[in-house]
């Protein structure tokens, strides 16, 4: 069985095509909006949580070399909060701090895709400045720490502050 999940699909496109053309698998896969701007398609039993379980059991990531960035830590996404004070950071990029658990505010950006977009440029654009790299050989742990990732959260809250209006071209 595979997982697949389809993020960033506006929910009308989803509930007016995606729901009709999964009709015929509805007992093999669930399709359903969960949230203003995605659809998620899944097998049913199986979760974004146990695939990340799954791959950090075989070996295929390790902790420090990965961080999970999603919307609802509190909600459908409270599986891949597991780790993270234990070396896969989670980076929450819904909307409202309140929704946020206490444990996880200082990697809170908001701002939805704004907000993913705003702290994968920072991890982009201080890639090398983690001891080193966040490279990492098979079977190492990586150098994303959870004080890294914090700090790149930080710096893309200020940097999702300080960008212009969407509606207003820069000058």
């Amino acid at each position: 069985m595979v997982g697949v999940m389809i993020a960033g699909v506006p929910v009308e496109f989803g509930s007016a095509y995606l729901s009709r053309r999964f009709e015929r698998f509805k007992d093999e896969v669930a399709g359903q909006p969960t949230g203003r701007v995605c659809y998620d398609c899944v097998v049913p039993g199986l979760s974004k949580h146990l695939v990340l379980k799954y791959l950090l059991r075989t070996g295929a990531l390790a902790r420090g070399s990965a961080v999970a960035l999603a919307d609802s830590p509190a909600g459908n996404d409270a599986g891949l909060t597991e780790y993270h004070a234990e070396g896969i950071p989670f980076v929450s990029v819904g909307g409202a701090r309140e929704k946020v658990p206490a444990s996880l505010g200082a990697c809170h950006v908001g701002g939805h895709a704004d907000g993913a977009g705003a702290f994968l440029q920072q991890l982009v654009d201080h890639w090398g400045d983690a001891a080193g790299g966040f490279h990492r050989l098979p079977g190492q742990a990586g150098h994303l720490t959870l004080a890294t990732v914090e700090a790149l959260a930080t710096a893309a809250r200020a940097a999702l502050a300080a960008a212009p209006p969407p509606d207003v071209p820069n000058s």
